[in-house]
């Protein structure tokens, strides 16, 4: 679908046609994309309305207003900013496409606009949408603990952070995992994007090649599949490979079983649902998913902290022997560098439960 930068609308009476050099008579969807109190008129004639015709108002927040294909002559103009504001020296943004979106039009950047197809997540998972992706967090833990909140990871307890940038070591509580190529992301203190390989010896520790200071996922990847359970940790010692102060831990890849019936077979990935918005990014909430055994009771909740702030709490949400999708309607925004986390409790009786759940952000560069 083809959709214009965002143009500019002055105070007065202008000719949208000419503006965009779309021709008169084509259909158009407009959408108001400027500052809150931004107000754009729309008059469609063979000549220019007066200055005393208002037309038809676009707020800012509305989604997108149609123009029939009626032969007219499309008018806009910037009719009113905030109140008390100097009108003449402000300009209104306007975004004008030619075919139906299908999704409202704020959703395409002013600064970014692509061919869009009408689906817009659709288009940022292809890379269409520059400055935008897609970011799924998926959080497992297997023996959900009663009556204590934790966090939702590989590790039964509650997730420890990291305060500056650490060297880290991995580990395998299977002596014959001596060459298990796995790749680690995460974040260095300035809230940037590293990557790190590292292969494994048996159940000794082996120090990565980067400092730490959030660890996000950990995927096996070549020809060698984990025998035991692997862990990325600070240095620690360790009883059987396995490090003896669990608050240590960063993210383990476990044996669980799930490949095809395998009795213990390895994940290959980490379910860590924790993560830390980069530098320069802002994620929006769009929709969650949780999963709970049969017969079991959960309370889940997500919540962000801020740089140098607190832990900021979300309303929690009950679950029941069920599982749940919910897309969001508000879009609830984290800023950069602040730390999501997703928290459950077990319910009286479903302690020792596996529980599950899938956020979904849209990720945006700031300014995008």
């Amino acid at each position: 679908m083809a959709t214009t930068n965002a143009i500019e609308i002055p105070p007065v009476w202008t000719n949208l046609n000419t503006l965009t050099g779309i021709a008169v008579g084509t259909a158009m969807y407009l959408q108001n994309v400027g500052r809150p109190g931004d107000i754009v008129s729309v008059w469609q004639g063979d000549t220019e309305p007066a200055i005393s015709d208002r037309g038809w108002s676009i707020d800012q927040i509305k989604e997108y207003y149609a123009i029939p294909p009626d032969g007219l002559d499309v008018w806009v103009k910037y009719y009113r900013a905030d109140i008390n504001e100097d009108l003449f020296s402000k300009t209104a943004l306007l975004q004008v496409a030619t075919q139906k979106p299908i999704l409202p039009m704020r959703q395409v950047s002013p600064h970014n606009p692509v061919e869009f197809s009408g689906d817009f997540l659709l288009e940022v998972s292809k890379g269409n949408v520059p400055g935008h992706s897609m970011v799924t967090i998926i959080g497992s833990t297997p023996n959900l603990m009663e009556g204590m909140t934790q966090t939702v990871w590989d590790v039964s307890r509650s997730y420890v952070y990291l305060t500056a940038d650490t060297t880290l070591y991995i580990s395998s509580s299977n002596a014959l995992d001596t060459a298990v190529t796995v790749v680690v992301t995460g974040k260095n203190d300035l809230h940037e994007s590293i990557v790190d390989i590292v292969v494994t010896n048996g159940q000794n520790q082996v120090a990565l090649n980067s400092q730490f200071y959030r660890v996000e996922v950990a995927t096996v990847v070549g020809p060698n599949s984990p025998l035991g359970d692997l862990y990325i940790a600070e240095s620690d010692t360790l009883t059987g490979g396995v490090p003896d102060d669990l608050d240590k831990v960063k993210t383990k890849i476990p044996l669980s079983g799930l490949d095809a019936g395998t009795p213990f077979a390895s994940d290959h990935i980490s379910h860590n649902g924790f993560a830390t918005i980069p530098a320069g990014h802002t994620w929006y909430a769009l929709s969650v998913q949780a999963y709970v055994e049969k017969n079991i009771d959960v309370i889940f909740s997500g919540r962000f902290r801020p740089i140098g702030g607190q832990w900021i709490n979300r309303s929690p949400s009950p679950l029941y022997q069920n599982d749940a999708y919910q897309p969001f309607n508000q879009y609830l925004a984290l800023p950069e560098k602040a730390d999501f986390e997703a928290r459950a409790i077990a319910g009286t009786g479903s302690g020792g439960s596996n529980f599950q759940f899938q956020f979904q952000f849209l990720q945006v560069e700031n300014g995008a």
